[in-house]
């Protein structure tokens, strides 16, 4: 019986034993999975401006483009002062494309009626191309060009157009390179390199001359932008920054107080996080 109770309290031990190294093992699992966390982006909150939109976007001056209920375009300073107003929208619908690039040319594209637009600096109405007239009838995303110029991707090839809407060359058809159609959401030119990029494929590089370089394969960013030589992307809580220079890939959390957001663009310094009622502009660290 003494030898019975022996080999029951031994077996107690040794459970306990080995549930407290099974219990310090998992907490320093724990403890090495926080210390991998990402480090929080350092944001700094300067104005909240009320207001229920569908889209944002900001140019070089800091100024935001907003899409509000009735499909309208309206432009914004940092301080919410209203710089510009195009009312069309509300007989277009949604735009399916805006670029900004060029605050003094901005383009809108309603892929409905195959129209783009070019505005200036106040949002008012300068010119109309009627792309289907050129044969575009699937363009996915258009751009500007740095010299001037229109850049469009329609039926996988990426095309460069001048301000007559006059061909000035293109790339090989990216389906029989690829062997797969791309469905971009953004097309920007920076620095003479353009970059299109598809959430599924990542993005493609070409040259001013439509001359496809490389792949990147960074998949799911939403919000793209590009300056100082970097890529930045967003996925939920996270920020991505891609240095075309070193090759050196960050990520960033995005702090407690950027949460639920429906747009964010990041530009120069500053953040501009559209929410549903309102829109925050934070100045952030790297």
């Amino acid at each position: 019986m003494n030898k019975f109770k022996n080999k029951i309290v031994l077996l107690l031990l040794f459970n306990l034993i080995t549930t407290n190294v099974i219990v310090g093992q998992k907490t320093q699992i724990d403890t090495l999975q926080n210390d991998k966390k990402l480090p929080i982006l350092t944001c700094i909150l300067q104005k909240k401006i009320e207001g229920k939109y569908s889209y944002l976007n900001a140019d070089l001056f800091n100024d935001m483009y907003l899409i509000n209920q009735r499909n309208q375009i309206i432009k914004l300073n940092s301080k919410g002062d209203t710089l510009g107003y195009y009312a069309e929208g509300a007989r277009l619908g949604n735009p399916s494309n805006i670029d900004v690039t060029n605050p003094m040319k901005v383009l809108v594209y309603y892929d409905k009626y195959t129209l783009l637009l070019v505005l200036d600096k106040y949002l008012t109405d300068r010119n109309k191309y009627n792309l289907n007239e050129k044969s575009l009838i699937n363009t996915k995303v258009i751009a500007s060009g740095s010299d001037n110029q229109f850049w469009i991707f329609d039926d996988n090839i990426l095309k460069k157009y001048d301000n007559q809407m006059n061909l000035w060359s293109a790339s090989d058809n990216m389906l029989t390179t690829l062997n797969k159609a791309l469905n971009p959401s953004t097309l920007i030119e920076y620095n003479q390199t353009v970059y299109l990029y598809d959430k599924e494929n990542g993005f493609f590089v070409f040259d001013k001359y439509t001359t496809f370089k490389n792949n990147l394969a960074f998949f799911n960013w939403n919000n793209i932008s590009v300056q100082n030589n970097k890529l930045y992307g967003f996925s939920k809580d996270t920020m991505f920054v891609y240095d075309t220079k070193s090759f050196e890939l960050k990520k960033y959390g995005l702090p407690a107080t950027i949460n639920a957001y429906k747009s964010i663009k990041l530009l120069n310094d500053y953040l501009y996080v559209l929410k549903e009622n309102e829109i925050e502009i934070y100045k952030f660290e790297l």
